[in-house]
């Protein structure tokens, strides 16, 4: 599968008497391979799966773990054993600068092995393929802004590119009258200049009440880096649903070796503007695209380890910094999903809805109650320095999307023990610490963190927050580690019932220890209810008419079944057993 069309699948057909030439076989493995690729480009798409870390043996040399991608063709990259190799013999790695940002890059790469004999000619041919990676370095950062993305969520315009700067502006694609519309605008400086100050002026109908919308960056005002991503939302409030059209209708970039007052891009950007909220609106748009569209959301071979900081001289070169995955390609997987214990706690947080008994009895709806649930996400920070830090000294992240939406989300940073690598920075204790380390001060529990005040600013109506870091003491390593964790808080209406009239079984969820017992009663308005009793699994022990439950001998979830006969209802409650340990 080596282009972006799908190639209708043809298999062999096999029979007795059938001449095998070298086609058949090579179409019995392109068959098996084009398959599985593409389920790999439409369930997962391009990134990481596991491992794949980048880490430094020396100032020099780069060391892989061991791991495996999955490219834009849904071809899997795997390296099963630890590669390590010196910087300079990396493809790419003459292209660049004297100082800045280089990217290492992995490709899918087939190598022929294990030549041997042809008896049909002279020459030999190679027996095997090996499918193996190979590694590259680029000055710019692969794109993962790629053809579906652009189709379906965030626009992206390349304003700028030169030998000084790279701006990507990004723009909503949909929008609603509650989420606002978003602009993103990421500058990358690709030299050693002074600062810069950019001026974008964007121009629609109805988006900011048809006022103009105005994107500036000075960078006096932030902390000096090398890239810096920037994002405004504007309001769409009291606008019909309907398109509207954002151009381009001012740009201004000037630094002390640039100035720039016009650019010659005819930038016109379609946004619909719907009463749905925005994700409905992109699942809608991925429900809707054409496959050929989908299989043309390709932006290259390559997939981004890691972001390094090199020094290079006339005659050598140093290694700065690391940064692991710094276009965030790692994907998701099941594995990765907070597998429940068991399927059962879902039902029986279910019997909460209780058993109404029909007739004239049945409960009316009376009034709506709000029921809460939560989404969470984390993440978790770097903070890179390159001197000794002095105590009182600040610092502050990037503006972080936190994937939780806007609106009120509830942001909780800690301070970890660990380097981005993954090692213990602070001796043998891996620790998160949480609130005011002073707490735990010349007690046995002090941390072995250094002591670090946080706090967090959430920007309700953009989803995103950044973190702020203030040293209380001096610190002389190179980074810190900052996990976080953002919770919100969904609310939604249900019906909620007069429990007047209503069976309900108690308890409706227990936990128990093997051949222990507990006692089950079926009410309604509070009076017990006569009832028999059954076990749904034949090896889930034994209950008695008068609902006494003994558990087994054998760990696991039961189902403990009430048939209320006066009420013709079966209520069913769920004990889990488990061992004495």
């Amino acid at each position: 599968m080596n282009n972006h069309k799908i190639i209708p699948f043809e298999r062999n057909r096999y029979f007795y008497g059938k001449l095998l030439t070298v086609r058949d076989f090579e179409i019995e493995q392109k068959y098996f391979n084009d398959k599985r690729r593409l389920m790999n480009r439409i369930l997962l798409g391009p990134g990481i799966l596991a491992g794949l870390n980048v880490l430094t043996v020396d100032d020099k040399t780069l060391l892989i773990e061991p791991g495996v991608a999955v490219d834009y063709l849904g071809r899997e990259i795997v390296s099963d054993a630890p590669f390590t190799s010196r910087l300079s013999v990396i493809e790419g790695f003459d292209q660049l600068p004297d100082f800045g940002d280089a990217y290492l890059n992995i490709a899918y790469f087939e190598e022929p092995k294990e030549a041997v004999h042809n008896i049909s000619q002279s020459e030999n041919e190679y027996n095997r393929v090996l499918e193996a990676y190979k590694l590259s370095l680029s000055t710019e950062a692969p794109s993962v802004e790629h053809a579906l993305l652009d189709l379906i969520g965030l626009k992206q315009f390349t304003l700028l590119d030169n030998e000084t700067y790279t701006l990507y502006l990004k723009l909503d694609h949909v929008t609603n009258v509650e989420e606002g519309f978003n602009a993103y605008l990421q500058v990358h400086k690709k030299s050693e200049t002074g600062t810069v100050k950019i001026n974008i002026t964007l121009t629609s109908q109805y988006i900011n009440y048809g006022q103009p919308m105005v994107l500036t960056f000075d960078e006096t005002l932030v902390k000096s880096a090398d890239a810096y991503q920037m994002s405004w939302h504007f309001d769409v409030s009291n606008v019909k649903p309907q398109d509207d059209l954002i151009q381009l209708s001012g740009f201004s970039l000037s630094s002390e070796s640039l100035q720039i007052d016009h650019l010659d891009i005819a930038l016109k950007h379609a946004v619909q503007i719907s009463p749905l909220p925005k994700l409905e609106q992109i699942e809608h748009k991925y429900r809707t695209l054409s496959l050929d569209d989908l299989m043309a959301a390709s932006a290259g071979d390559s997939i981004c380890l890691a972001k390094l900081k090199v020094l290079k001289t006339d005659r050598t070169y140093v290694i700065e910094s690391i940064v692991n995955d710094p276009l965030d390609q790692l994907l998701g997987n099941l594995q990765l999903s907070k597998i429940r214990k068991l399927d059962a706690f879902q039902k029986a947080m279910s019997t909460e809805k209780q058993t109404v008994p029909s007739g004239e009895d049945k409960p009316q709806l009376e009034k709506q109650v709000t029921i809460a649930d939560t989404n969470t996400t984390t993440g978790k920070i770097t903070f890179m320095f390159n001197d000794k830090v002095d105590a009182k000294e600040k610092f502050f992240s990037e503006e972080i999307e936190h994937g939780l939406g806007t609106g009120d989300v509830f942001i909780q940073v800690s301070i970890d023990s660990e380097t981005s690598e993954g090692d213990a920075a602070f001796g043998y204790q891996n620790q998160m610490v949480f609130g005011d380390y002073e707490i735990f001060e010349k007690s046995n529990y002090e941390p072995v963190v250094p002591v670090v005040k946080s706090a967090t600013i959430n920007y309700k109506n953009k989803g995103t927050f950044i973190v702020g870091i203030q040293f209380m003491e001096s610190y002389s390593r190179s980074e810190l580690l900052v996990k976080w964790s953002a919770t919100k808080v969904n609310r939604h209406y249900e019906p909620m019932i007069n429990l007047k009239n209503q069976l309900t079984i108690k308890p409706a969820m227990s936990k128990v220890k093997i051949r222990s017992k507990i006692s089950y009663n079926v009410f309604k308005d509070g009076e017990p209810v006569p009832c028999t009793w059954h076990i749904k699994e034949e090896d889930g022990g034994e209950i008695d008419a008068n609902g006494v439950y003994m558990s087994p001998s054998v760990e696991g979830v039961y189902e403990i079944i009430a048939d209320v006969t006066d009420y013709h209802e079966k209520l069913s409650a769920f004990v889990v057993v488990e061992n004495e340990e």
